[in-house]
C-alpha cells in the first residue's frame, strides 16, 4: 500500500500557505518527514477553565493533530493541549468527525478548530462537554468572541477601477441581446424552402432561396430552381392578362384567370390585391350577366341593318332610278349579311380553337402524369369541342392527329387499364407507384449515407421498411430491414469507438452489446471477433473505473465488487489489460481490502467498543504482516498500524479511567491509568515526543486521582467523626442533637490539608449552624485549624 508521503507533504504546503493569510493561527512544531503531527497555537480569544475550575476567556491556545494511518480517508484526531471550554471539546479530543466528512482539507481544519476556539462554531446537541453546552447557550449574545483576521496583503483599488467599462462587454459579446433576433440557420432556410414550395407559397420560397449564402447545395434544388422559375413567368403572365381584362371591363374573366394564377402562385405579389379590387367591382355592378355585355356588340350590329320598306307600300314605274338605287343597296346589304355571318363565324372557330387547344394542353399534361382516366375525358371534351369547328379545318386535324397518336400508345391504352411501366414491364398503376415511392426513399437513404447524413439515411429506411410491411410487399420489406440494420450496424459500432476515445466506458459497453444484437439479426454479418475483443476491453476498463470511483468515495465493499468483475474479464482475455492495469488491480485491492478493515476498527472506535476496534486493528496487523512477505514497501504501513493500535489501547484506558473517576471509583480509575504507562513503557514508540506527552499528562492524573482520594478519605473520616469534633470544641452542643454534616475541602498550606465542617444543631426545636475549620497534618493528624 501507498505510504500516502506526497498527500502528507500536499498538505503541509497548503497548511504553510493557507497559515500566511492568518497571523494568529502558527505551526508550533511538527514531527514525521513529511509531517504527520502538528501543534498548532491560536492567539485569539475564547472560553478556557482555570485552574480553579471556573470559566474564564483566554487568548492563547494550543492544540495537536495527529494524522491516523489511512489518512485522508479517515478524519486525523485533535486533542487540545490547553483548557479549552467548549461544547464540542474535552481533555481528550476535540469533534472534528462531521466538518472532516463535508470538507477533508488538513488547511481548513485548522481555520475551523479556530472559528471553534472564537465561539464562532459550537454544537449544544450531543456534547463532549455538557457543561460547557449550557455555558454557551446562556451566553449566547457575548459569541463569537472574536475572529479570525485575514493579513492586509492586497492594497485598495477604487471600486470604479475594478469595473469593466460597458463597451468591454460588448466587445466580449457578454451584453444582453434580443431573444427574438435569434440568426436563423442554412439548415432552417433549407427547410423553410421545402415547406412554401410544397404549400404553393412559391413567391416565398423564391425570396427565401435568394436568402442562401452563395454555393449553397442541398438534393432538389436545381428541379426546385427550375420549377420556380416556370412557375413564375406563367403566373406573371397570367397577371398582367388579368389586370388588362380588368381594364376593358371583363372583370369575370380576369377573376376566373387571377383563379388559375392562385394556383400556380399562391402568394404571388399583389394577387390578393387585384382579387379584392376586382371582386368589389364585379359587387358594384352586380346584376348585370357578363354574358349579355358580350352580346351587346352583335346586337347593335344587328341594330344598324335597315329596316324593310313599310308594308303597302309600291314603287312606282317612273321611279326606276330610286328602284336601281334600292337594288344596289339590298345587294350591298346582302354582302354585308354574308360577310358578317362570315366573320362570326372565323369568330365562333377562333374561340373553338383556343378551348380545344387548351384541352388538349391538360390531356397531355395528365397523360404525362398518369392520369388517363382524367385525360380521357378531357379527350371527349376535346372532341366535342373539334366537332363544332366548321372553318379553321387545318387546326382542327392537327388537333385530331395529335389526339388519336396520344390514344394508340401503349401507355395510354395500359394507362385507361389502370396499368403503368415499371422496370419494363406494365403493372397495376397503385401498385407501382408504391414500388416507385420505396425505390425513392431507398435511393435517398443511399444519397444521404453518402453525404454522411446517416440518420436522415435511418429515417429514410424506416419509412420504406413501412410502406413495404404495410402493403405486403415481404421481399421488399426485408431488404430494406437487412439494410436498415447494416447502417444501424456502423453508426453503432462508430459510437462505441467514439466512447472508447473518449473514456465513456459504459456507453462503450452498451454500444458494443448493440452491434452483436444488431449482427444477430444480418443474414450475412461482418467479422464479430474485433467486436467482441472491443466489449471485454470496454468491460475491463469500465470495472476499473467504478473500483476507481468506488474507492474514491470511500465504498470499500464496492470497489472490491468491481475489482472482482475486471480480475475476472481479466482471467478470460489476459491481453486487455496493460502491465501497468494489473498492477493497479492488486494495488487497488490490498488498499480496499485494508481500508474496509480499517473502518470496522475505526467505527468500533468511535462506538466506544474497544475490544472490536482492537482485535480488528489486529486482522489489519496480521494482514499487512502477509502481504509485506511479498513486498517491503509495505514497513512503514505496518509501523502505522501498530502505532494506531497503540493508541487504540490507551484511548480504551483512557475512557474507562474517565468513566471510573465519574462513577466515583477512583480506586480503579488510578489502575487504568497505571495501565497506560505500562503500555507505553512496553511499546517500540515510547521514546516519541507525542507518547511523553501523553504519559506525562497521564502521570498528572494520576497525581490528581491521588489528591481526590485523599480528600476522599479524609472527607468520609470527617463526616465519620463530626459529632465527637463539635462536642469537643462546642462543649453546649453535647446535649443538643447534631444533623447534617457538611465537609469542605478549602486548600492545602504545605503538607496540611484544610476542612471546613459544618453541620445543624437542634436544640428546644431551634435549629442552629455550627461550623469550624479542621486541619490534616501527616506529621500530628488531626486539630482545630488555627490559621498558621
Amino acid at each position: 500500500m501507498p505510504s500516502g508521503a506526497s498527500q502528507l507533504s500536499s498538505d503541509f504546503e497548503q497548511v504553510q500557505q493557507t497559515l500566511e493569510l492568518y497571523p494568529s493561527i502558527t505551526i508550533v512544531k511538527t514531527s514525521g518527514e513529511p509531517p504527520d503531527h502538528y501543534e498548532i497555537e491560536y492567539r485569539v480569544r475564547g472560553y478556557v477553565t482555570s485552574p480553579d475550575g471556573s470559566v474564564a476567556v483566554g487568548e492563547h491556545h494550543l492544540i495537536r493533530i495527529d494524522l491516523p494511518f489511512g489518512y485522508p480517508h479517515f478524519a486525523p484526531t485533535v486533542k487540545p493541549l490547553t483548557p479549552l471550554f467548549h461544547p464540542d471539546i474535552d481533555p481528550d479530543a476535540i469533534r472534528i468527525a462531521d466538518f472532516w466528512e463535508k470538507n477533508p482539507a488538513l488547511a481548513e481544519l485548522i481555520i475551523h478548530i479556530g472559528e471553534m476556539i472564537t465561539g464562532s462554531c459550537y454544537n449544544t446537541r450531543e456534547p463532549f462537554n455538557p457543561e460547557a453546552a449550557k455555558w454557551y447557550a446562556s451566553h449566547r449574545d457575548e459569541l463569537p468572541l472574536d475572529s479570525l483576521q485575514i493579513a492586509d496583503i492586497i492594497d485598495s483599488e477604487e471600486p470604479d477601477d475594478l469595473l469593466p467599462e460597458e463597451d468591454s462587454f460588448a466587445e466580449l459579446g457578454l451584453m444582453d441581446e434580443d431573444p427574438e433576433e435569434e440568426e436563423i440557420t442554412v439548415e432552417d432556410l433549407i427547410d423553410l424552402i421545402r415547406f412554401r414550395f410544397e404549400q404553393g407559397e412559391l413567391a416565398g420560397a423564391a425570396e427565401k432561396l435568394a436568402q442562401l449564402p452563395a454555393g449553397t447545395e442541398f438534393p432538389g434544388r436545381e428541379e426546385i430552381e427550375q420549377a420556380l422559375d416556370e412557375a413564375m413567368q406563367r403566373a406573371q403572365a397570367l397577371f398582367n392578362e388579368s389586370k388588362a381584362l380588368e381594364q376593358q371591363g371583363k372583370l369575370q374573366e380576369a377573376l376566373n384567370l387571377l383563379g388559375r394564377l392562385d394556383e400556380i402562385v399562391a402568394d404571388y405579389p399583389g394577387l390578393d390585391e387585384l382579387r379584392q379590387r376586382i371582386q368589389e367591382s364585379l359587387r358594384l355592378t352586380r346584376g348585370v350577366d357578363p354574358e349579355q355585355e358580350k352580346s351587346k356588340p352583335r346586337a347593335a350590329e344587328e341594330s344598324a341593318t335597315p329596316p324593310p320598306p313599310p308594308k303597302g307600300r309600291k314603287a312606282g314605274k317612273g321611279r326606276s332610278g330610286i328602284g336601281r338605287a334600292g337594288l344596289r343597296i339590298a345587294i350591298l346589304g346582302l354582302v354585308i349579311c354574308l360577310a358578317g355571318g362570315a366573320g362570326y363565324l372565323y369568330f365562333q372557330d377562333k374561340s373553338n380553337l383556343e378551348e380545344a387547344r387548351t384541352c388538349w394542353q391538360q390531356v397531355r399534361k395528365l397523360a404525362k402524369a398518369g392520369e388517363y382516366t382524367k385525360a380521357e375525358k378531357i379527350a371527349r371534351e376535346l372532341e366535342k369541342t373539334l366537332g363544332a369547328i366548321l372553318v379553321l379545318r387545318s387546326d382542327k386535324a392537327a388537333l385530331e392527329e395529335k389526339l388519336t397518336r396520344l390514344r394508340s400508345t401503349r401507355d395510354y391504352k395500359e394507362g385507361l387499364r389502370g396499368r403503368v411501366l415499371y422496370q419494363g414491364k406494365y403493372i397495376d398503376a397503385a401498385l407501382a407507384k408504391i414500388l416507385l415511392e420505396y425505390d425513392r426513399l431507398v435511393a435517398e437513404a443511399q444519397g444521404l449515407r453518402e453525404k454522411g447524413e446517416i440518420s436522415a439515411a435511418m429515417d429514410a429506411l424506416k419509412k420504406a421498411q413501412s410502406l413495404a410491411s404495410s402493403k405486403g410487399l415481404k421481399d421488399q420489406a426485408r431488404d430494406a430491414g437487412q439494410e436498415l440494420i447494416q447502417l444501424r450496424l456502423a453508426v453503432t459500432l462508430r459510437e462505441a469507438r467514439d466512447n472508447v476515445a473518449a473514456g465513456e466506458w459504459e456507453h462503450a459497453v452498451e454500444k458494443y452489446q448493440q452491434v452483436l444484437e444488431l449482427a444477430g439479426g444480418l443474414d450475412s454479418p461482418p467479422p464479430l471477433e474485433p467486436v467482441r475483443q472491443g466489449l471485454a476491453r470496454a468491460s475491463f476498463k469500465l470495472a476499473l473505473t467504478r473500483a476507481r470511483k468506488s474507492f474514491g468515495d470511500k465504498q470499500w465493499t464496492g470497489t472490491l465488487a468491481a475489482l472482482g468483475r475486471a480480475k475476472s474479464l481479466l482471467q478470460a482475455e489476459p491481453a486487455i489489460a496493460s502491465p501497468e492495469e494489473q498492477q493497479e488491480i492488486e494495488r487497488l485491492a490490498l488498499d480496499a481490502r485494508l481500508y474496509q478493515m480499517l473502518g470496522i476498527a475505526r467505527r468500533a472506535y468511535e462506538e466506544g467498543n474497544w475490544d472490536l476496534a482492537i482485535g480488528e486493528y489486529e486482522k489489519v496487523l496480521n494482514f499487512l504482516r502477509e502481504k509485506k512477505q511479498a513486498s517491503d514497501e509495505l514497513d512503514d504501513s505496518v509501523a502505522r498500524v501498530e502505532r494506531t493500535l497503540l493508541m487504540v489501547r490507551i484511548a480504551r484506558e483512557q475512557r474507562e479511567a474517565a468513566q471510573a473517576t465519574e462513577a466515583g471509583d477512583l480506586d480503579q480509575a488510578l489502575a487504568h491509568y497505571r495501565k497506560i504507562l505500562e503500555t507505553i513503557s512496553q511499546s517500540p514508540f515510547a521514546g516519541e515526543p507525542s507518547l511523553g506527552s501523553i504519559a506525562a499528562s497521564v502521570q498528572e492524573r494520576i497525581a490528581a486521582t491521588r489528591e481526590q482520594l485523599d480528600i476522599q478519605e479524609k472527607t468520609g473520616w470527617l463526616e465519620e467523626h463530626f459529632r465527637e469534633i463539635f462536642q469537643e470544641h462546642y462543649p453546649s452542643s453535647r446535649t443538643s442533637q447534631l444533623l447534617n454534616p457538611k465537609v469542605t475541602f478549602l486548600r492545602r498550606e504545605g503538607n496540611k490539608m484544610v476542612f471546613k465542617l459544618a453541620c445543624a444543631e437542634k436544640n428546644q426545636g431551634r435549629l442552629f449552624r455550627l461550623e469550624l475549620d479542621y486541619q490534616y497534618d501527616p506529621a500530628t493528624g488531626w486539630s482545630m485549624y488555627s490559621g498558621q
